[in-house]
């Protein structure tokens, strides 16, 4: 009979945790209070970031390969800007540019995209997002379509001030086929809302 008092408690407890989960706000609010919230304020923002970048090589590039004097590179250094308007929600849209520093066809020119794009965070101490971008991909060899899908997570540094770390999957239509891109990235992104 000793137990069932020891147990009435803890049940007790953890009903008393769960009644208080819906009151709790996000960890690494700002602001205290009601109104606390972890995300950048609503409004434009302005983001850069930096990375590396992997080609993926199919069959077919190793015949190119052997028929050009110039190898393409395979990795390479990325960067990128981006620009774009972020909702109280946590959904903002972007325009991007960047340039993934793979070289593709006769190795000329490194892969560059110009991409529009949705993006959705969620609001804890530690935000992780996922985005989606489609636009017009450049290269020695002309212009084709390319796409990313990526997630990654945000770290609020202030109210204005965040930093990411992202991994998107950037798809190309080079040579007749679907090329993959990975790429690695950190950044940071300047909100100015109110």
């Amino acid at each position: 009979m000793a137990r069932s008092p020891v147990l009435i408690i803890v049940g007790f407890g953890v009903t008393v945790s769960i009644a208080h989960l819906a009151h709790a706000e996000p960890i690494g609010a700002f602001g205290g209070g009601a109104g606390a919230y972890a995300r950048m304020r609503s409004g434009f923002f302005l983001g850069a970031d930096t990375g590396i970048a992997t080609l993926v090589s199919s069959s077919t590039d190793s015949i190119a390969r052997t028929q050009s004097l110039s190898s393409p590179e395979y990795h390479g250094w990325t960067y990128g800007v981006r620009i774009g308007y972020e909702w109280a929600s946590g959904l903002a849209i972007q325009a991007r540019v960047d340039d993934l520093g793979t070289h593709t066809g006769d190795g000329t020119e490194a892969l560059t995209l110009a991409t529009v794009g949705v993006r959705y965070s969620l609001p804890f101490f530690v935000m992780p997002f996922a985005d989606a971008l489609v636009g017009p991909a450049f290269d020695s060899s002309g212009t084709s379509l390319g796409a990313a899908i990526g997630v990654g997570a945000s770290l609020l540094v202030t109210r204005h001030l965040g930093v990411d770390l992202a991994f998107r999957d950037w798809m190309v239509d080079l040579d007749g086929g679907i090329r993959h891109v990975p790429t690695v990235t950190v950044g940071v992104q300047i909100g100015f809302g109110r």
